[in-house]
Protein backbone atom coordinates (compact mmCIF):
# COMPACT_ATOMS: atom_id res chain seq x y z
CA UNK A 1 0.00 0.00 0.00
CA UNK A 2 1.79 3.18 -1.00
CA UNK A 3 0.16 6.87 -1.43
CA UNK A 4 -1.36 8.15 -4.74
CA UNK A 5 1.88 10.18 -5.73
CA UNK A 6 4.90 7.79 -3.90
CA UNK A 7 7.65 7.75 -5.98
CA UNK A 8 8.86 4.62 -4.70
CA UNK A 9 5.98 2.77 -5.83
CA UNK A 10 6.15 4.11 -9.48
CA UNK A 11 10.02 3.31 -9.60
CA UNK A 12 9.28 -0.23 -8.67
CA UNK A 13 6.31 -0.73 -10.96
CA UNK A 14 9.28 0.68 -13.44
CA UNK A 15 11.27 -2.05 -13.09
CA UNK A 16 8.65 -4.51 -13.54
CA UNK A 17 10.61 -7.67 -12.01
CA UNK A 18 12.79 -6.72 -8.56
CA UNK A 19 13.31 -8.80 -5.70
CA UNK A 20 12.35 -8.66 -1.96
CA UNK A 21 15.87 -9.44 0.04
CA UNK A 22 15.49 -9.78 4.37
CA UNK A 23 16.21 -11.32 7.50
CA UNK A 24 14.56 -13.09 9.74
CA UNK A 25 16.50 -14.62 13.00
CA UNK A 26 19.06 -16.55 11.42
CA UNK A 27 17.31 -16.90 8.17
CA UNK A 28 18.06 -14.45 4.28
CA UNK A 29 15.56 -14.96 1.65
CA UNK A 30 15.63 -13.21 -1.19
CA UNK A 31 12.29 -13.50 -3.17
CA UNK A 32 12.36 -12.59 -7.02
CA UNK A 33 8.73 -11.34 -8.13
CA UNK A 34 6.85 -9.51 -10.63
CA UNK A 35 4.92 -6.26 -9.50
CA UNK A 36 1.80 -4.86 -10.91
CA UNK A 37 -0.51 -2.41 -9.78
CA UNK A 38 -4.09 -3.40 -8.73
CA UNK A 39 -7.07 -1.57 -10.09
CA UNK A 40 -9.50 -0.51 -7.16
CA UNK A 41 -12.47 -2.57 -8.37
CA UNK A 42 -9.68 -5.49 -7.83
CA UNK A 43 -10.35 -7.77 -4.59
CA UNK A 44 -6.79 -7.75 -3.69
CA UNK A 45 -6.85 -4.03 -3.83
CA UNK A 46 -10.32 -3.64 -1.44
CA UNK A 47 -8.54 -6.37 1.25
CA UNK A 48 -5.13 -4.15 1.73
CA UNK A 49 -6.82 -0.92 1.58
CA UNK A 50 -9.63 -1.55 4.51
CA UNK A 51 -7.36 -3.95 6.43
CA UNK A 52 -4.56 -1.03 6.45
CA UNK A 53 -7.67 1.22 7.13
CA UNK A 54 -8.55 -0.26 10.29
CA UNK A 55 -5.55 0.58 11.96
CA UNK A 56 -4.90 4.01 9.87
CA UNK A 57 -8.28 6.21 10.07
CA UNK A 58 -6.38 8.89 8.32
CA UNK A 59 -5.09 6.76 5.25
CA UNK A 60 -6.18 8.51 1.91
CA UNK A 61 -9.35 6.71 0.06
CA UNK A 62 -6.78 7.15 -3.11
CA UNK A 63 -4.28 4.75 -2.20
CA UNK A 64 -1.94 2.75 -4.89
CA UNK A 65 -1.60 -1.57 -4.27
CA UNK A 66 1.22 -3.20 -5.32
CA UNK A 67 1.37 -7.11 -5.82
CA UNK A 68 3.82 -8.86 -6.06
CA UNK A 69 3.83 -12.39 -7.43
CA UNK A 70 7.07 -14.61 -5.92
CA UNK A 71 9.42 -16.18 -8.86
CA UNK A 72 10.14 -19.51 -6.21
CA UNK A 73 12.50 -21.06 -8.90
CA UNK A 74 14.36 -18.39 -8.78
CA UNK A 75 14.17 -17.23 -5.52
CA UNK A 76 16.65 -18.40 -2.49
CA UNK A 77 16.93 -19.56 0.88
CA UNK A 78 19.98 -19.43 3.27
CA UNK A 79 20.26 -21.76 4.62
CA UNK A 80 19.05 -23.34 2.00
CA UNK A 81 14.85 -24.68 3.27
CA UNK A 82 14.03 -28.38 2.58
Amino acid sequence: LFPKNSLTATNILNEKKIFLDFDYQKQSFKIFCSVEELKNEDIGYQFTYWHNLLFNSNMSPESRVLIFRPDWTNSVANPEIN
